[in-house]
């Protein structure tokens, strides 16, 4: 049975894929002092309209960020698929609590059945943060994805060409990242904003097709974990497929 928003609900996930993409710089290392950005952006979510399950997750991340534990293993807190106000592209939507800041990609894991009714499972892992020019500590992330159909399959070869070459080609195309200015130089500043862009739009252009085929609980389950550069797992999260049905 696919799930149907009402008004008030598209329009939560409307707030929800504008506060990922327009907060998704705002994560940095972990700091209990006053005007934490990373509760800031905690406390945004916390006031978002979630299933109860989500605002479970919200709760115990909030816990684990505020201990005085270093805790390594990632927390995922949403994972869902949401399209862009006037845009026809869908993305998958995270939200994620990553203390050591080493995120390295998600796993899809999607079961279906044959037509004989033998479960049929996918697995496929995509490592998009390994050259993320904006990976936080607490962070809301918008990737945009193709919608699978029966005979699409990551390219293993693409994904590793990009996790290998990528930091050449930056260099060879840009040339060494410009040292952080020692003054208040507007050009010094400029410079570092100008080479900032580029690097996003050569990482945007360079990353490679992602496939999720879009969760229909008669036919189809999709689930989502996050893991980091030491291979640290999080919990797994059912997709949330009400932004795009």
């Amino acid at each position: 049975m696919n799930h149907i928003c009402s008004t008030k609900s598209k329009n939560v996930y409307v707030l929800f894929i504008f506060i990922i993409i327009s907060l998704w710089l705002t994560g940095c290392k972990k700091s209990p002092k006053l005007g934490d950005p990373n509760m800031a952006l905690f406390e945004r979510w916390s006031r978002l309209s979630w299933a109860n399950d989500a605002k479970e997750r919200i709760q115990y991340a909030i816990d684990t960020y505020k201990n005085k534990t270093m805790d390594r293993t990632p927390i995922l807190v949403y994972a869902g698929l949401g399209k862009p106000v006037g845009l026809e592209e869908i993305m998958i939507l995270l939200a994620v609590l990553d203390e050591d800041n080493d995120l390295l990609g998600f796993t899809v894991k999607e079961v279906s059945q044959d037509p004989n009714g033998t479960p049929v499972e996918l697995e496929e892992d995509y490592p998009i943060f390994a050259h993320c020019p904006a990976v936080g500590v607490v962070n809301g992330y918008g990737f945009s994805i193709s919608a699978r159909n029966d005979e699409q399959r990551k390219d293993e070869r693409l994904w590793a060409d990009h996790v290998e070459n990528f930091d050449a080609r930056l260099k060879k195309q840009l040339g060494p990242e410009p040292p952080m200015p020692s003054s208040e130089s507007s050009a010094d500043w400029s410079r570092i904003s100008q080479y900032g862009n580029r690097r996003f739009e050569l990482w945007k252009s360079s990353v490679p097709p992602i496939y999720i085929s879009i969760p229909d609980s008669d036919k189809i389950n999709v689930k989502i974990h996050v893991y980091d550069k030491a291979d640290n797992i999080s919990n797994t999260v059912e997709l949330d497929a009400r932004g795009v049905n």
